[in-house]
């Protein structure tokens, strides 16, 4: 539930992202990100009521994906908080206090370090996820090897 949680809190800001030009705009990492940590989370529970082997693999196949997306999502975060053009987009706004202008980019700020943040706690919990369910997969099963003694 973590994984849907984060997914529809980072879609949400996606949405207030668009009124300005960021990286995470432009690549859609908002949005195709989230939609994959949603899915990923739905297949996750799903898997957690029925422990079916094959449910089991695409649990860890998405979850797979979604760490790998999470990683790119940190970069893309990054890379926008450090470029200060998130500020920038505020001053075509005609007519507004220094006050008003600084507490915008305060909050777009503030905004994108709350995401980087869920994205490296998605980052944890993909990994972890896939960690365990790994070892329900791929595990290797204990052989015992018998040899007899030649005469």
């Amino acid at each position: 539930t973590v994984q849907i949680m984060i997914g529809l809190f980072t879609i949400l800001c996606g949405l207030s992202w668009t009124f300005f030009w960021t990286a995470s705009v432009s690549s859609g990492i908002a949005f195709w990100g989230s939609s994959i940590y949603i899915s990923t989370g739905a297949v996750t529970i799903a898997t957690e009521k029925r422990l079916i082997p094959n449910m089991v693999k695409g649990s860890l196949g998405m979850n797979v994906v979604s760490a790998v997306t999470s990683g790119i999502a940190v970069f893309v975060l990054c890379i926008d908080l450090s470029y200060p053009y998130i500020c920038s987009s505020y001053s075509h706004y005609d007519g507004q206090s220094n006050s008003s202008y600084y507490s915008r980019c305060a909050s777009s700020s503030v905004m994108f370090v709350v995401i980087l943040i869920f994205n490296l706690l998605e980052f944890c919990i993909s990994v972890s996820i896939s960690a365990f369910g790994c070892k329900a997969v791929c595990g290797v099963k204990p052989t015992v090897r018998i040899t007899t003694p030649r005469n």
